[in-house]
């Protein structure tokens, strides 16, 4: 039910800063009385749009309501991502795309309704589609050049990543299981076969587009005898590409093609030979995102696994709205019919949540850096420093946690530069909570 509420709520600029979360009483009504038995978003996703094609106009108010939201999420994203380094927040976003006031003129065209009209369901879901587009906004784009930042698609990342990088980057990064990480292997050789061989073969250059319909269908008779639909491969490659635009983004390799990723290199030149302090440094900073983000998967598959019913679906989703999203346990509340934001509060449990993610990592860190320690330190020294080293491993941890602790308190000021927050929101993004 929770999911439900982005078809009769639109996300509206506030000209005060930041945006307002508006309740449309058109589209909570047409919902009430058509759909009130459907309680799946997908199912009333697929039936709003049939009647969209049919005509209706309250089923467009309601699939622009959804995207408003699925808008709200890809602006976050990409402030969260590129917003400190290249100095512009996430209202600077909203401004180009967010332009829906929730009007039933048919002279009104807001980005929204140009989503609606060249929307193909058997290509792509609806929050698939118009995350692209909000993406490929000309007037957007044309922003972040200004600020000196370049966007690569996702077409030109999966271009670039090899069948062996992929394997790897989805094991240790993102612990996909070895039947998954071969299917979605499978998927990306079927985009070089078909997309990357079309591309050199017609000699393009410049920015990539999107697969067509016809590369799709080639990429599905590619595939054969495993039986999948277009829309099936458009999205398992996207969600591949997501997984390696966060790969990139977590080792801080910038998508910029400008004069500062070059002035950067030129800053930071490369040794000849490796310098043993900065090797362990480089490992010690990879063991603690991989326990970090083991920590955060076990603590939330060990919280759901206790909540029963309904507060499953509003656990994950307030703690996306939060950290995703940074709306406030306020409306949270509102949004969820949880009544008051100490509800929220309860439901989280967010002070439990972050000890629990602590411990788990301090366990996990403190045998990984030892044992990895003795190929850089004698051993009787380590010993002599083992507390040492238990102690700065905590300062750590702890520091971790309490800056987002102390960022949760007000969730419009999270910064992209708060680990815990980023890899929370990576996790549930790729989970589909």
């Amino acid at each position: 039910m929770d999911d439900l509420v982005k078809y009769w709520t639109l996300i509206c600029i506030n000209p005060a800063g930041g945006y307002r979360t508006e309740k449309s009483a058109i589209a909570h009504r047409y919902i009430t009385q058509n759909y009130s038995h459907i309680s799946e978003s997908q199912h009333l996703q697929q039936q709003l749009v049939y009647a969209y094609q049919q005509g209706f106009t309250e089923a467009e108010l309601c699939l622009r309501c959804f995207i408003s939201h699925c808008t709200l999420e890809e602006c976050s994203s990409i402030a969260r991502q590129f917003g400190e380094y290249y100095q512009f927040h996430q209202f600077d976003l909203l401004t180009y795309v967010l332009d829906d006031d929730g009007s039933l003129s048919t002279e009104y065209s807001p980005l929204s309704k140009r989503i609606l009209a060249s929307y193909n369901p058997a290509i792509a879901t609806l929050n698939t589609w118009a995350t692209r587009l909000v993406r490929q906004h000309p007037e957007l784009n044309q922003f972040f050049k200004q600020q000196g930042l370049f966007l690569k698609s996702d077409w030109a990342i999966l271009n670039s990543t090899t069948s062996k990088q992929l394997q790897r980057i989805l094991k240790e990064r993102f612990y996909w299981s070895a039947e998954t990480i071969q299917t979605a292997i499978l998927y990306l050789e079927s985009y070089h076969a078909v997309y990357l061989n079309d591309r050199i073969a017609a000699g393009s250059q410049g920015r990539c587009k999107e697969p067509t319909s016809e590369q799709l269908q080639r990429m599905v008779e590619y595939l054969q005898p495993k039986i999948v639909s277009p829309n099936q491969i458009l999205n398992q490659l996207l969600a591949i590409a997501h997984c390696l635009r966060q790969h990139r983004l977590n080792r801080y390799q910038t998508e910029s093609i400008e004069d500062k990723a070059i002035q950067a290199k030129a800053e930071h030149p490369s040794h000849s030979e490796a310098d043993p302090a900065e090797e362990f440094l480089n490992y010690y900073r990879a063991q603690f995102l991989k326990c970090l983000n083991a920590s955060l998967e076990i603590v939330i598959h060990d919280y759901t696994s206790r909540l029963k019913g309904q507060k499953v679906d509003q656990f994950l989703t307030a703690l996306k709205l939060l950290y995703c999203q940074r709306v406030t346990m306020t409306q949270i509340a509102d949004q969820l019919d949880l009544k008051r934001q100490d509800n929220v509060a309860r439901l989280l449990k967010l002070k439990t949540l972050r000890a629990d993610v602590g411990l788990h990592m301090l366990k996990g860190l403190k045998q990984d850096i030892r044992e990895t320690a003795q190929t850089f330190i004698d051993p009787e020294r380590l010993t002599q420093f083992a507390e040492a080293i238990d102690l700065a491993l905590r300062d750590q941890v702890d520091a971790l946690l309490e800056k987002d602790a102390q960022q949760s308190k007000t969730p419009k000021a999270y910064q992209s530069n708060n680990l815990f927050a980023e890899q929370l929101c990576a996790l549930l993004n790729h989970s589909g909570a």
